[in-house]
């Protein structure tokens, strides 16, 4: 939008004592078909400036704060350590009520590439976070990196595919999902 609100609220404001900003939200680059499917806008799917402008957005995003000083490290760590096994906990629950009504669960994850998937690999590392996912849950898992037909597709702004590769990503999908739902 072009209102004086929204330009303001765009204004880039620098870190300062006692006030940390968070980072930014990437601008609107996706649009709502008639069939209701998200869809990157084309100024995106090229590549090009916005495409990196999103792509420096993610990383500061997606990196996680240092603790606060005033909290040990060691009690920082074992917190967070904390918050993770609940968000296990969580999901596992949530499974075993869908499974209860008679629901299916299949886990997907989706591409990711560039310094997103970089980033990705460094923090949230699959052998500590799918993996023990997919064991707790025992639910199936399509792990894009898994598949070659899945595998090829690269996300102009490292997080999402173009509208185009969105459609050919999903029928590629298909077949494995029932596959995976023994279908």
């Amino acid at each position: 939008e072009l209102t004086l609100d929204d330009l303001l609220k765009d204004l880039p404001i620098p870190n300062r004592p006692g006030a940390l900003v968070p980072p930014r939200l990437p601008p609107y680059f996706g649009t709502i078909d008639r069939e209701r499917r998200a869809r990157m806008i084309e100024e995106c799917a090229r590549g090009g400036k916005l495409a990196s402008t999103i792509q420096q957005i993610w990383i500061p995003l997606f990196t996680l704060p240092p603790p606060p000083s005033y909290i040990p490290q060691d009690v920082f760590m074992a917190k967070m350590k904390e918050a993770i096994e609940t968000r296990f906990r969580d999901t596992i629950s949530a499974v075993q009520k869908i499974r209860g009504r008679g629901g299916k669960v299949v886990f997907v994850r989706l591409p990711v590439s560039g310094g997103l998937k970089t980033l990705e690999d460094q923090t949230t590392p699959r052998n500590q976070t799918w993996d023990p996912l997919l064991k707790g849950t025992g639910a199936p898992g399509i792990y894009f990196e898994d598949y070659p037909d899945l595998a090829s597709f690269s996300c102009p702004e490292w997080s999402h595919l173009s509208a185009g590769d969105s459609v050919e990503f999903s029928k590629r999908l298909v077949p494995h999902l029932r596959a995976a739902l023994k279908m």
